[in-house]
């Protein structure tokens, strides 16, 4: 069960909150009643922090030490050879993916993901290795997390030069294996999708195919996030920063995608105390792109991780090495992704068709769909004044689908429904109550 502790911002917002029984005023359940106050989650769920312990730094060390050794991976390099060239980096990831999938009898469902493209002047056939772990109770519910497989040095058409690539994004590949060794481990409610792509780092090819074919086929991706550089403390500034990890999203303060953002925050510093996901309000960094935008142009929900200041000292050329590296700062990240992926794969759906009324006396009635699960136990509503980037409250609502709220000034509100084990969904869509 997911406990709350409570903190104090220095906020002007003053609000009034009161929970109803349906309309019965005499079942009151006290609320806080001051916009100062802040419920934090704190971990206690023993199957996600027991994930989140199992993330291996020697494991990814290693991961990263495979995928240099292939010497380039371009999306256009060799793909014949056993040892070098993207054709064997896709051959090993999809190696691992399957010797995970025997440990387990078959459950994780190991695949390539073939499509044509013409990628720098050439065209060719290429492939995406993806790992599916089929959830037990909501298995159509999908969340992907990637990192992409293809490297490349200072001429992106150099498809045979040495491009070891072991941040970019060796480092979100090996995020991607390990989250697979792990989470296919046990057994989860909702469907989890582990993927390395190919041809980002040409424009974006693997992500926009696999992408257009997801949406294509219907299917019901609730989440996507990209681990993409996220394994190097020294920016290119000077400045080290092992304590944050960047969290990219859509620049829309209410949108889809912010949701997911404050998701990945709430979930990875609960679980994963002294680091904090640093939420930056736009898609991502000034001219630069990742697979993330694939998933916002088919209309899915997606994030990206990625490190706290770029070094373009040891991107995009022969300099991405591992020495260059932090790996206890990575292991970090993959904690950061295996708490939120843990808590989601088994939480509630996202409460939908959330509305506010006015009522009389100047409150808001708010409202929403009730959930039908089994083991639901309760709502969090989350409060955000409109110039803050992450949530300024949350509390816990008990198990009524409704609430009146009475304000002096615009806030948003969204909701999260959480089951008996404390697994909290993704926030609802914000509604501006004024």
């Amino acid at each position: 069960m997911v406990k709350y502790s409570t903190r104090y911002l220095a906020l002007s917002l003053f609000i009034l909150i009161t929970v109803f029984c349906g309309n019965d005023p005499s079942v009151n359940n006290s609320q806080p009643t001051n916009m100062n106050q802040i419920a934090m989650l704190e971990a206690d769920n023993p199957k996600v922090q027991g994930i989140v312990n199992k993330v291996s730094e020697d494991s990814l060390g290693l991961y990263i030490s495979k995928l240099v050794s292939f010497f380039t991976r371009h999306t256009n390099s060799d793909t014949v050879s056993a040892t070098r060239g993207i054709g064997a980096a896709r051959r090993w990831v999809f190696g691992k993916f399957k010797s995970f999938s025997e440990r387990e009898g078959g459950r994780l469902q190991v695949y390539y993901h073939d499509f044509d493209a013409t990628v720098r002047g050439v065209f060719g056939f290429h492939r995406n290795v993806i790992a599916e772990l089929p959830g037990t109770l909501t298995p159509d519910r999908k969340f992907v997390v990637s990192g992409h497989l293809d490297s490349r040095n200072s001429d992106n058409s150099d498809a045979v030069g040495f491009a070891a690539g072991a941040n970019d994004d060796g480092s979100g590949v090996a995020a991607a294996i390990e989250l697979a060794r792990i989470l296919s481990e046990f057994e989860f409610e909702s469907t989890l999708i582990f993927v390395a792509f190919t041809g980002e780092d040409q424009g974006l090819f693997g992500s926009r195919a696999y992408a257009q074919d997801l949406r294509e086929s219907n299917t019901n991706i609730v989440g996507m996030v990209t681990n993409d550089i996220i394994g190097n403390i020294v920016g290119g500034s000077g400045n080290v920063d092992s304590l944050n990890v960047r969290c990219f999203s859509d620049d829309q303060p209410d949108s889809r995608h912010r949701q997911l953002a404050r998701y990945v925050k709430i979930q990875g510093d609960a679980y994963v105390p002294g680091f904090t996901v640093n939420l930056i309000p736009s898609r991502d960094r000034p001219g630069r792109g990742g697979d993330h935008f694939g998933f916002n142009e088919q209309g899915y929900t997606a994030a990206r991780l990625t490190e706290p200041e770029d070094n373009l000292a040891h991107q995009h050329n022969m300099n991405d090495l591992p020495e260059f590296m932090s790996f206890p700062y990575l292991t970090k990240v993959v904690k950061i992704n295996s708490a939120y992926l843990a808590t989601w794969a088994d939480a509630p759906d996202i409460p939908k068709n959330v509305q506010a009324r006015s009522q009389s006396g100047g409150q808001q009635r708010i409202s929403w769909d009730a959930s039908n699960r089994q083991d639901f136990e309760k709502y969090l509503v989350s409060l955000r004044d409109p110039t803050s980037i992450t949530y300024d409250s949350l509390i816990t609502v008990g198990n009524e689908n409704e609430f009146f709220l009475s304000t002096s000034s615009g806030v948003f509100i969204s909701i999260s429904a959480v089951d008996r084990d404390g697994n909290e969904s993704i926030f609802s869509n914000e509604v501006l109550v004024q």
